[in-house]
């Protein structure tokens, strides 16, 4: 029995996903081009999984045993903020277990993962309930799987980016050294993140990525510095403002998304909402682009774009999740206490967890209760795959070719 079959036999499943809604007589062409069109990039994750990982899922469908494309780590349960948006605060947090002799582990556990031609392709630092930059243990794993040719994500709140290690090397010097920073700003003003954040650090957090912007030119590092920007009701009227201050201090990117944590606000003010990101679009140029992560109708759906639960989760394939106290969860929404994890990655190798046929049961039933919302690429891919998985590879990479002219675009 191959790794689908264990997963499809494992039961919900097949009830829930080829017990589908699509009808016999529905064009397959006409909902796969509806899919590859739905967005433009840089959100435009369906094209994105078929043009930059259509041999992984090749050999997903064709039922091999693949590592996660994208390892999620999240070093410290703690956090020094206090956002009202954060989902986080919802959870109960894991205790934190990852020192330096630890991430040196665990840094040679992923990367001696390979399996079917393929291994962990990203390290993503991020945090459900902690912020990364409070483990200096972070900076070390940056580092080190810089060295071993992996693409390496730090998603930070900021206010330690001016931070340095007792031997006085800037804490910038090694996140330099990534691929690309998430930097959660939030606010166009002083007064507004310190109400929504819980902490008056804004100049600070400002400071430091003028600081890492400056020194990223000096040495010419690659690092694509991005803003994101969870909207609200008390923050709505800053979203221009933000975007230009992103700018003008060095970021590369603004990203917004809403608030999902209180949807029906979220739709009383989605006029609102519109016209402050048609004024951020003004601030784009050929250095700085501006981003909204939903469409106006998706964020005044009623909460659908947000839901968990259309459609089977497919996103344990490609992603995964260590938490702070070491064990291997399914994604980063997951990664808290009172979540069963598939086992401690600082005890056992990370292929034997991954291919684990209790894991594999296991993923098969989600979503389940403890998946509350999903992440706006998570939820698209998990309804693309789903339908992709339904007319089969054959016919998916069919599609493919007659429609490359779209997807390469």
């Amino acid at each position: 029995m191959n790794f689908n079959e264990l997963y499809f036999n494992s039961g919900s499943l097949t009830r829930r996903h080829f017990s589908s809604d699509l009808e016999d007589s529905l064009d397959e062409g006409r909902l796969f081009l509806r899919f590859i069109q739905k967005a433009k990039k840089p959100c435009d994750y369906e094209r994105q999984l078929l043009r930059d990982h259509a041999g992984r899922l090749d050999a997903i469908m064709d039922g091999a045993l693949v590592p996660p494309y994208e390892l999620e780590i999240q070093p410290s349960g703690a956090c020094n903020l206090r956002c009202k948006h954060c989902f986080g605060r919802f959870y109960p947090h894991l205790p934190d277990k990852i020192g330096l002799t630890e991430m040196k582990s665990l840094v040679q556990n992923v990367c001696s993962f390979q399996e079917n031609g393929f291994r962990v392709e990203t390290a993503k630092f991020c945090g459900t309930t902690g912020e990364p930059l409070l483990n200096t243990a972070t900076l070390y794993g940056i580092e080190r799987f810089k060295a071993e040719g992996r693409k390496v994500i730090l998603y930070t709140n900021g206010v330690l980016l001016n931070g340095a290690l007792p031997d006085s090397r800037p804490y910038r010097d090694f996140i330099l050294q990534a691929d690309k920073l998430n930097l959660s700003l939030d606010a166009g003003s002083a007064e507004t993140f310190k109400k929504i954040k819980g902490a008056d650090c804004f100049n600070n957090v400002l400071r430091g990525l003028k600081n890492l912007a400056q020194r990223k030119k000096e040495i010419n590092s690659g690092l694509n510095i991005i803003t994101s920007y969870v909207i609200g009701n008390e923050n709505c009227h800053e979203i221009s403002r933000a975007a230009k201050i992103a700018r003008e201090t060095g970021a590369n990117e603004i990203w917004f998304r809403v608030d999902f944590t209180n949807l029906r606000q979220i739709k009383e003010i989605a006029p609102a909402i519109k016209e402050s990101l048609d004024e951020a679009k003004t601030f784009e140029d050929g250095n700085f682009r501006v981003v909204s992560v939903y469409s106006e109708n998706e964020f005044n759906s009623n909460g659908a774009a947000f839901s968990a639960q259309k459609s089977g989760c497919f996103n344990h394939y490609f992603w995964a999740c260590i938490g702070p106290n070491g064990h291997l969860y399914p994604c980063g929404h997951r990664t808290h206490a009172g979540v069963e994890s598939f086992g401690n990655v600082l005890e056992h190798p990370l292929r034997d967890l991954w291919a684990n046929r209790e894991r594999i049961q296991k993923v098969s039933y989600l979503p389940d209760k403890q998946c509350t919302v999903c992440s706006p690429s998570s939820g698209r891919r998990n309804e693309f795959v789903d339908f992709l998985f339904k007319i089969g590879f054959d016919r998916t990479w069919e599609l493919c070719e007659r429609h490359q002219d779209i997807l390469n675009s």
